[in-house]
């Protein structure tokens, strides 16, 4: 029997032990940052959907990724390694037909000026720190480049449905034309270019997904030509013409959303008092089978969210939660998970033989009613009094499809030389149209939709807390027939992520009913300090008791901004502590155990070879 110097073997031992500790440190960091390009997962968390997957079989596009040198942060920096990734799949699954180009930026140099004229903006991550380059724009086979001027890691869930967004968006040269009627709040300028009001943000983001937001008059009696959907937000005391207008367009195959709004929270922010809502719709809704109680909102005792109400901390009930298992399933709320309502309404409906009618979603079942000037008073002992349980789900939006009877038998307009300039007058359809309508406006503002709201942050960089936006993106797709690509926002339960990222959101979860917690209460102290300081605007010469209220409210928003940044260092704390743990299991402990493997496995091997020696001996 050859037997090899222990000098050799040992020599060996050692090389393949240095072997195994390279390769489980590669493991390690690949794991950490996000290189993996097999998905092995039971839920194929890292794959992409069918929906993007459909696209990429059918679109051409080139896709730049941004990114600056010098991230200014370790966070920043992993979440720029799981983009690249995510967007090389986009290039291999596409056949070649989707490129993929990584561009450095550089300071002061031509790869920046690049970057700005695609539409990327520089951002700070750091107080103080240097200006980062981090976005991606797609330019399609004509030349046509959009952007998404900022990459930020709170959007990770959401990043194959922008980057698939973006792309089909860019695929579709005639954007879908919504106009938007209100007659109380102004949610897009008008064609006038010396208007400088300011969008309301769910406008912007809308327009960021591919829609052309057209204002149009309430006092109109037609709606203008080529226009896909309307979408009347907030009626109010809405006059005959609009009425008109409407009924008009619903005859010619028209598309409406309507989101009426019984106790409206931004109505009531802007006048600090309650007034009783009539949208002026009452007739032209039952003409359709639909009532609605302009007086009466509907609370949910379990499907809610929580308030501090006369310093008591309560589940609200006006402050709906519309989950997964009250939503219906159809096109328009594919991949809804969670929606927001503050305040809402109900509707009932008798069917109509002519139109088709679907509840998109719903209150659960320990629900109750109560009228809306109670509610306005914010009194505890009056809604625990005055609240009416009722035990029923009532239906928050409906989505009539057909053929729609005119609530008019003539013309409104009586003036000849008017009727010659509208579209002919119909009382009986000749197209089918839809009519979707939403017992709460509240549903598009931006404290319902925008996890953070102090930001002024442009369109597609927002962390959601709501699927609010979605819903409105999906109808609006639905009902124009856009053609856009819907991909459903990526879950908890599977999102594709690095564990650097799960390590972080890890550590975040031990504090996120704390943080919420104080967060609401960040956001009714905020509110509690605005109404005080426009009440002490008002008034000349201010007491002292008044002052000192002020003084308190305002202490206590300090204390809750001191307790929310004081989480935020303690989960960076935890983070950094996974790391560490990690990196001690990647670079020591899990070599040693390959080596000690490999050393037991060649110590049975020799005790082996040693046996079989003797028995030929024997």
């Amino acid at each position: 029997m050859t037997r090899y110097p222990v000098k050799n073997i040992k020599l060996f031992y050692f090389i393949c032990g240095i072997l195994v500790a390279v390769a489980a440190l590669v493991l390690g960091i690949n794991l950490l940052l996000g290189g993996r390009y097999v998905d092995l997962t039971a839920d194929k968390k890292f794959s992409l959907s069918p929906q993007t997957l459909e696209l990429l079989q059918r679109q051409e596009a080139t896709i730049r990724l941004y990114v600056s040198k010098d991230m200014g942060s370790s966070r920043l920096a992993g979440y720029a390694s799981y983009v690249r990734r995510l967007l090389s799949e986009y290039q291999r699954k596409s056949g070649g037909r989707v490129r993929v180009n990584i561009i450095k930026v550089e300071p002061f140099s031509s790869s920046q000026a690049s970057a700005e004229k695609a539409g990327i903006t520089p951002f700070y991550p750091e107080k103080n720190g240097v200006p980062v380059y981090f976005g991606v724009s797609v330019t399609n086979a004509t030349g046509r480049t959009l952007a998404i001027a900022h990459l930020i890691p709170e959007r990770q869930k959401a990043l194959e449905s922008d980057m698939s967004r973006l792309l089909s968006v860019s695929a579709v040269e005639k954007q879908p034309r919504i106009g938007v009627l209100s007659s109380y709040f102004r949610v897009a300028n008008e064609a006038n270019v010396l208007d400088y009001a300011e969008n309301m943000p769910f406008v912007k983001e809308l327009e960021a997904r591919g829609f052309k937001i057209i204002p149009l008059s309430p006092t109109a009696a037609a709606i203008p030509e080529g226009i896909d959907v309307v979408l009347v937000f907030y009626p109010l005391n809405l006059g005959q013409e609009a009425i008109y207008a409407l009924d008009q367009y619903l005859m010619w195959g028209g598309k409406i959303m309507m989101m009426l709004d019984v106790f409206s929270e931004e109505r009531f922010r802007d006048l600090e008092t309650y007034i009783s809502y009539n949208s002026g719709l009452r007739d032209f809704l039952q003409n359709s089978g639909v009532s609605y109680q302009e007086n009466v909102l509907v609370g949910d005792n379990v499907n809610s969210r929580s308030s501090v109400l006369d310093g008591h901390y309560i589940k609200y009930p006006f402050w709906l939660t519309v989950t997964e298992s009250h939503i219906a399933k159809h096109p328009i709320t594919e991949g809804i998970k969670t929606l927001f309502l503050n305040y809402s309404g109900f509707f009932d409906y008798l069917p109509q033989d002519n139109l088709k009618m679907t509840v998109l979603f719903t209150t659960g079942s320990n629900s109750g009613l109560m009228k809306a000037e109670n509610v306005a008073a914010m009194d505890y002992d009056k809604l625990s009094e005055e609240y009416v349980p009722t035990n029923k789900e009532y239906p928050l939006a409906l989505l009539l499809e057909g053929k729609f009877l005119s609530l008019f038998d003539r013309p409104l307009i009586e003036d000849r030389d008017m009727l010659s300039i509208l579209p002919p007058f119909l009382s009986l359809p000749i197209k089918e149209g839809a009519l979707l309508i939403v017992g709460d406006s509240d549903m598009a503002a931006e404290f319902l939709w925008n996890d953070d709201m102090t930001k002024d942050t442009p369109a597609f960089e927002t962390a959601f807390s709501s699927d609010n936006i979605y819903f409105l993106q999906n109808m609006l797709d639905y009902l124009s027939q856009s053609g856009y690509v819907s991909v459903p926002v990526k879950r908890e339960d599977s999102v594709d992520m690095s564990l650097a990222a799960y390590f972080y959101q890890s550590a975040a979860a031990r504090y996120l009913k704390s943080k919420a917690q104080i967060a609401d209460k960040k956001i009714i102290a905020a509110q509690e300090v605005a109404q005080a300081g426009r009440t002490l605007a008002a008034v000349s010469m201010p007491s002292a008791k008044r002052l000192k209220e002020l003084e308190q409210l305002q202490r206590e928003l300090s204390a809750a901004d001191e307790a929310l940044r004081r989480i935020d260092y303690q989960t960076k704390e935890n983070y950094n502590d996974y790391l560490s743990l990690f990196a001690w299991v990647t670079i020591i402990l899990l070599p040693a155990v390959f080596i000690l493997a490999i050393g037991v496995g060649y110590r049975c091997y020799e005790i082996r070879i040693k046996r079989k020696a003797e028995e030929y001996v024997k």
